[in-house]
Order: C-alpha cells, then structure tokens, then sequence
C-alpha cells in the first residue's frame, strides 16, 4: 500500500531498536470492491526461480480476503574442492492473509496471519586474500577477487529460519470518536553453523548457534 520513513526516534509506537527512526511498509488490506490477482515469475541463472502471487476477492458485502505467497530458490555458487558438494544456495517460501469483517458501520476487525520458511547450505565464505597466519593450512586454491572454491572438508555448513506471525486489529467507532485495539504474536527460530576457518584444519571445530 505504501512505505512510510519515519525519521527521529519511534520507541512509543515501533520498540526501543528505532531510536534513529523506522521504515514501515504497510501492506495491502482486502479489496471489496472486486476480484484482484496477479503474479510473476523470474527465471535466472544458477538454478534460480522466483514466483510471487497474490489474490484478493470480497466473499460477501461485509467480508474480504487477501493473499499474497512467494516461493524461491537457487543453487548454489560455490564448490568445494576436497567434496565437491556445493554451497549458498536456497529454497524459501511464505504466505500471508488477511481477512477483513466489517461487521457494521462502526465495527471493522481485521485479523492477518504470515509464515515464511528459510533453508539454505550456508555460508561457505571463499578465501579472497592469502593468509600469513602460519596455523592456517594452504588448500591448493588460487585466491583472488573471484574465487568462489573453498575447501572445507565436510563441515556441516546450514542456515536455518522460521517466521510465524498473527494479528489482530479492531476498531469501534463511538460517536465522533474512534477506539482501536492492535495485538499481535509473532514466533521466530533460527539455527545455523558455519566454518569460521573456511579451511580443512578446523581451528575452530564448531560455531553452531540458536536463536528464537
């Protein structure tokens, strides 16, 4: 629907990580008045492939709906030289809905609900300038501004999230006043490990880590 930049601090309304301001995009409520899609794809090199759809249609006079949902992926672009096995790529995909009720003149509630699933081998960092540190072992591979070969040598490489959300929005009017309820619940996990060394000498064997 639009993006607003709110600069200045925005701590009342957005929480105290925007003491030097916000970006809200605000998406699309349903649309009443008729039936509405529309979707595109991207086809791209390196396997990649990207589809974004949405609809919104009214289900009654007083009822709508929206969805919008994407899916992507891409294999991945870079090699490694002990396995061969490659990394960075990615496979995500999401929805979101809303429905809105407008019960009557003075009431309108609008419930949304999101959820957006993220996987991916990575990340496989490539060595791009020579190394003088004389634990760090040589593997045999050029570096260079464009090297994308590394040599890990079997390191469990993942990056995993997920993003679940609902809310609800609620408002009433009251004469020439107007009340509005927000609330919200939103559960977010990721997991992921990678090879600090981006060598086979595992200095660091393990840099596995969890957040929710």
């Amino acid at each position: 629907e639009r993006v607003e930049v709110l600069r200045g601090p925005q701590g009342t309304l957005f929480g105290k990580n925007s003491s030097a301001g916000a970006i809200a995009f605000v998406t699309r409520n349903p649309n009443f008045e008729a039936l509405e899609a529309s979707s595109d794809v991207v086809v791209a090199g390196d396997g990649e492939y990207r589809v974004n759809s949405v609809i919104s249609a009214p289900l009654s006079r007083s009822m709508a709906f929206r969805l919008a949902a994407f899916y992507r992926q891409n294999d991945g672009v870079v090699t490694d030289a002990n396995t061969g096995a490659t990394y960075n790529d990615v496979a995500a995909y999401g929805f979101r809905g809303k429905l809105e009720w407008r019960l009557r003149d003075s009431v309108d509630l609008l419930l949304g609900i999101d959820a957006q699933r993220f996987d991916s081998n990575c990340c496989a960092l490539p060595v791009r300038v020579a190394s003088t540190n004389p634990i760090v072992p040589s593997t045999g591979i050029a570096v260079g501004p464009l090297n994308d070969v590394v040599a890990l040598g079997g390191t469990n490489v993942f990056a995993k999230q997920e993003n679940y959300g609902a809310s609800l929005t609620a408002n009433f009017g009251l004469g020439g006043y107007s009340l509005t309820y927000i609330g919200g619940a939103r559960e977010w996990t990721a997991k992921g490990d990678f090879d600090v060394d981006s060598t086979p000498a595992h200095i660091v064997t393990s840099n596995f880590n969890t957040s929710d």
